[in-house]
């Protein structure tokens, strides 16, 4: 078996609020999905879990995450939208095959310097949270493709930015802080991109 799901409803969650330990005697598992319930802890075993590629803890109760999730080498998409995440694990960064990162619609306040480490990272998602700055590692990046930040109060955007040329969809809408002389700047520095306002 190379994929479990455990998935409740939006209007009804499952009441699972810690990860089975049985999964983590399955080496082989390349998706796990536990959706929509009350998992609030991801214990640092996930890391006993290598070949996993897809890993989906959306619309939960999770506050942290274990700096062991560094070790799933093989991984290409975390999906943990719409928790409680205040923090990333500064293992981050050593996601390096990480295709798609998707962390709107939680508590984030900042981002670890390791997030530039990513250097396969096409998608990143960051909206609906509590973002002031971005870290100027950001702007190494160079396959990403979409940035989605709408929603934080961002006061100023990293210079590096100008450097993620293979961005064509970058999301900065609902920023009460972004004036006419900010997004002129980002029009100028991201000229192939699609940016909203």
């Amino acid at each position: 078996m190379d994929k479990i799901e455990i998935i409740g409803s939006v209007y009804h969650k499952t009441s699972l609020d810690i990860v089975p330990s049985v999964l983590f005697e399955m080496p082989q598992l390349e998706l796990l999905r536990i959706d929509d319930t009350h998992l609030a802890h991801l214990p640092s075993e996930i890391a006993r879990l290598p070949q996993l590629n897809n890993l989906r803890l959306a619309n939960n109760r999770l506050k942290d995450l274990p700096e062991s999730l560094g070790q799933l080498s093989k991984l290409q998409i975390l999906s943990l939208f719409n928790n409680r995440i205040a923090q990333l694990p500064e293992s981050l960064g050593q996601l390096t095959e990480l295709r798609e990162l998707w962390l709107f619609a939680n508590q984030l306040q900042e981002l670890p310097a390791s997030i530039g480490d990513l250097s396969q990272l096409e998608r990143l998602h960051l909206s609906s949270n509590q973002l002031q700055a971005l870290p100027p590692e950001l702007g190494k990046l160079s396959n990403l493709k979409e940035l989605s930040l709408s929603g934080n109060p961002i006061r100023h955007f990293p210079e590096s930015l100008s450097c993620l040329q293979s961005l064509r969809f970058l999301d900065v809408r609902r920023n009460s802080y972004l004036d006419h002389r900010q997004r002129f700047w980002l029009q100028k520095q991201l000229p192939n991109c699609s940016i909203q306002f």
